[in-house]
């Protein structure tokens, strides 16, 4: 690969994360060279989303990984006059991660197995069906059924309401069904429906009939309906099932999930972003969005009196709420249209613009809830923010509100993740180039300049600027004192607040003041199956704070209160856990070491968009090519005119003929005014009489033409007495 690679590069780019990929894509669009490098297997670093079994492959190599000394050693690569930096060739920024299952390694209850065991032969009677009660632990996991043989079960659910013939043979590949009764249901559901258990008997029946037609089926339905017993129809049936089926809940073992690993998309730093902002502006007119799928954050969450609640954030969602009173909705109808117009009249908030922003909510006599509302789940700031940010806050999430649906937010399909490959398509669509597994062993330093890199590979690469990723970046070019952040991926069985629907969440918890006397907000992003990061009947939650502690510790708060312990059983249960704490390099300080044209990329936050990394990235875009426009849309292929060589050729060679033509019609006329009167007025006769054989050609084509009509109209003429004669 290294033997393949140019010499030259006007950029080199250390990391796929998403400032540096904007980056690339910036440089690649206006015609620059580009090369993009990245030391892992896969793209966009710390920004990256994993299948389940990739994820717990990214946490075993941190946990094995160990410091090692970079080469020194570069030989005739580096000359006398440079000066060589090493860069690490480990990400470190990852520690404390702890993973587990909460559940059983296998099903305790081996339905499929079951139903192997009683499928129906044509030629014999259609067995009974066992009434098996399924009663959910307290891990999620059902009650212990001995196992009939050695394969490995699929996940069940809680309810005998699920059909057997929806239990799949994962193991053979092929789907193994029971058809118990068409137009009946089964025992628990008649049990349920029927008055005084009749209908229990009548399933019963039913399910051991000798012959199992639907002939002797519909008999005995009959002799049920002739001695006067009422049953419930198939409408009322249906509805009870659908009640029946959306309280049921899936239980899932360590087996089950592992089979189930292509279907997971797990953010290692999860991001939304916000409806009107930059990266959304920048999305469109990039012309980057045709390679991503947004949905809609449709529901914002809030803790309210001790309970999860909606928030009413929309003028539909504020009138249809039930939660607030209609004094209340004036209120915050007013508050809000008053914040949306703050920069029209900043005397809203201009005597208390360096105070709390809590207060400045209490001044304006706010009603509990309403202030509870507004600060925490709209502003989303804690007691100590000032009233100017808390109103930028305001301002910016009223502003993204209605333009893609009744919610301020959107969230990529597949992950955050897939973001910063997007644009790394869009570099290598004008010509980037990609290596994957690639990095730099040093910058080679001359001036204070970085002249060039030297890959791991061996090979030096001459270049004119460089962008490193906040991982790839020598510990003598910034601050190395700097805070962390707690991540938690969780795996549920459902919701967290469940209702029929299956809706993207969003929950800004502030929980109480710690030992320091600072808050430490928990930012919650609750993703159902249908933002395609998990599989069906599961979903996977985010929790975000700023790290005090471990990751664990600085998230069990939280966890104790949205999920399943010992005294409430109601809530979801946990079924995989992922904790780690990640180093912040959201805002990075450089030292006077780093060499001018070397720029250093910052990495995910705490914030919940993208903003910073755009605006970092247009930043350095601006210092480099600061005459140039960043990132303008590509023109559309079907404008675009490709031409071949042959026909380039052609092309010029009439070019030429054309231009040696017009050199020997000037020449003739710069002759010509030589010439004397006489031959001038020649000159003249003879242009006359050339305009005068034109004219008459033209006359002529003009008779020869009347001439063809005169014709066809003669020719209609004789054909229309033929057919009076006729």
């Amino acid at each position: 690969m290294a033997a393949d690679l140019p010499t030259e590069f006007d950029l080199i780019v250390l990391g796929t994360g998403l400032p540096e990929s904007i980056i690339a894509a910036a440089f690649s669009r206006n015609g620059y060279k580009v090369l993009h490098l990245d030391r892992n297997t896969y793209y966009s670093s710390s920004w990256a989303s994993f299948s389940l079994s990739t994820l717990e492959e990214w946490a075993k190599s941190y946990e094995s990984r160990t410091d090692s000394k970079p080469d020194s050693d570069f030989g005739d690569l580096v000359k006398e006059c440079e000066t060589v930096v090493s860069i690490p060739t480990q990400a470190q920024d990852i520690s404390s991660i702890k993973t587990q299952y909460h559940v059983r390694e296998t099903s305790s209850l081996v339905l499929e197995n079951v139903a192997q065991e009683h499928i129906p032969d044509s030629t014999s009677p259609a067995p009974e069906m066992p009434n098996i009660q399924h009663k959910p632990d307290v891990d999620g996991a059902g009650d212990s059924v001995p196992k009939k043989d050695e394969q490995e079960p699929s996940s069940q659910k809680i309810s005998n309401a699920e059909s057997p013939e929806n239990i799949q043979k994962e193991n053979s590949g092929t789907k193994q069904g029971i058809d118990v009764c068409d137009n009946n249901v089964k025992d628990d559901q008649c049990d349920a429906t029927s008055p005084d258990g009749v209908g229990g008997d009548v399933c019963k029946s039913t399910d051991s009939s000798v012959g199992g037609t639907t002939e002797e089926k519909c008999e005995q339905t009959a002799q049920n309906e002739s001695s006067g017993v009422t049953y419930p129809s198939e409408e009322q049936r249906a509805e009870t099932q659908e009640k029946h089926t959306s309280n049921e809940r899936k239980i899932w073992s360590a087996s089950d999930i592992k089979k189930e690993w292509r279907k997971f998309n797990l953010d290692l730093a999860p991001k939304i972003l916000y409806s009107t902002s930059k990266t959304v502006d920048l999305l469109i007119s990039s012309d980057v969005a045709k390679y991503c799928e947004f949905r809609t954050v449709s529901r914002v969450l809030t803790f309210l009196n001790g309970q999860l609640d909606k928030v009413p954030c929309s003028r539909a969602d504020v009138f249809s709420s039930k939660k607030v009173s209609v004094l209340e909705k004036r209120m915050l109808m007013k508050f809000l249209t008053s914040c949306a117009q703050s920069d029209e009249h900043p005397e809203f908030y201009e005597d208390f613009k360096e105070k709390p922003f809590c207060e400045f909510l209490k001044a304006k006599k706010l009603t509990p809830n309403i202030h509870h509302f507004v600060q925490h789940s709209i502003a989303m700031v804690t007691d100590e923010v000032s009233t100017e940010e808390g109103m930028k806050k305001m301002k910016r999430f009223l502003v993204s509100l209605g333009r893609y649906g009744n919610t301020a937010f959107l969230f990529p399909l597949y992950g955050s993740g897939e973001l910063p490959q997007a644009f790394c398509r869009l570099c290598a669509v004008f010509g980037g180039t990609y290596c994957l597994q690639m990095s730099a062993s040093a910058l080679v330093i001359h001036e204070n300049r970085c002249c060039a890199v030297i890959t791991t590979e061996g090979q030096r690469i001459e270049c004119k600027h460089v962008i490193l990723g906040p991982t790839y970046t020598p510990k003598e070019f910034i601050h190395t004192d700097r805070s962390s952040i707690s991540r938690g991926i969780l795996l549920t069985d459902k919701s967290i607040l469940h209702d029929d629907t299956t809706e993207l969440s969003l929950l800004y918890s502030i929980p109480q003041k710690s030992d320091d006397g600072h808050q430490y907000p928990v930012s919650v992003l609750e993703l159902p199956p249908s933002s395609m990061v998990c599989p069906r009947d599961m979903n996977v939650i985010h929790l975000t704070r700023q790290a005090t502690s471990g990751a664990e510790a600085d998230l069990a708060s939280t966890v104790d209160v949205l999920f399943t312990n010992e005294e409430d059983t109601s809530k979801p249960s946990i079924l995989w856990s992922l904790y780690f704490t990640q180093k912040d390099f959201s805002n990075i300080e450089t030292t006077e070491k780093k060499p001018d044209n070397v720029y250093i990329m910052p990495g995910p936050g705490t914030e919940l968009d993208m903003d910073s990394a755009v605006e970092q990235a247009r930043r350095v875009w601006e210092t480099v090519c600061p005459e140039e426009e960043f990132l303008p849309k590509p023109p559309n292929p079907e404008d675009i005119i490709y031409v071949d060589n042959e026909e380039t050729k052609v092309g010029e060679e009439g070019t030429g003929c054309l231009e040696t033509d017009v050199e020997i019609a000037e020449q003739n006329v710069a002759n010509t005014s030589t010439e004397t009167g006489d031959e001038q007025k020649s000159v003249e006769e003879v242009k006359q009489s050339c305009s005068v054989s034109s004219s008459e050609d033209k006359s002529q084509d003009t008779q020869f033409g009347s001439l063809d009509e005169k014709e066809n109209k003669d020719t209609s003429e004789s054909d229309l007495q033929k057919n009076d004669e006729k």
